[in-house]
């Protein structure tokens, strides 16, 4: 249809799961691959045919590669990952989401550890260094970003992207140890 009317270069095709589905846990929930989604993409913006990639999906990812894919913002509450390797854009775009994805994971970061209350005034310092640490990293990577280094600054926003990813998740890891130890 979209051939004969001459909009297939224009038209993208999306089709994703509302949730996953496990065997031993069933379906819609958070255990297993509940939280796994199925993701097709085909058309303008997509990056080659036939491009599977090993990583899980989650539903919290669909959002944020959607709208990479569509040029539009991310909003602060997200914290699902963008899968470039899917999307035909620019370094330059790839840029601009990575580092608004790493500022978004430290800002999560942040209201984390001021929400937390059982943490330890030690670990509270060690993730405020790591939040330093990352916002140190993010001023480089902008500059890179202004020196018109796309590549670069795409590279090192993932890469700091992931690095704030995993705190929050030590974090959250810790957190959740130190609770069942005081029950």
């Amino acid at each position: 249809l979209y051939e004969a009317l001459g909009q297939l270069e224009n038209t993208t095709v999306v089709v994703f799961s509302d949730h996953g589905m496990a065997d031993d846990y069933g379906h819609g929930g958070t255990k297993g691959g509940q939280d796994h989604a199925s993701l097709i993409l085909a058309g303008k913006g997509v990056k080659g045919t036939g491009v599977i990639i090993s990583d899980k999906i989650r539903m919290n990812d669909v959002t944020p590669t959607l709208l990479a894919l569509l040029g539009l913002s991310l909003a602060p509450t997200m914290n699902g990952r963008i899968f470039y390797e899917l999307l035909d854009c620019s370094d330059q775009t790839k840029a601009i989401y990575a580092i608004q994805s790493a500022e978004i994971m430290t800002q999560q970061l942040s209201v984390s550890i001021a929400n937390l209350k059982a943490l330890s005034p030690a670990s509270r310092a060690f993730y405020q260094a790591q939040v330093a640490s990352i916002h140190e990293n993010l001023s480089l990577i902008k500059e890179e970003f202004t020196s018109s280094h796309f590549s670069v600054a795409s590279q090192e926003g993932q890469r700091t992207e992931r690095f704030a990813r995993i705190m929050l998740s030590a974090l959250y890891f810790q957190y959740d140890a130190v609770m069942k130890l005081t029950r």
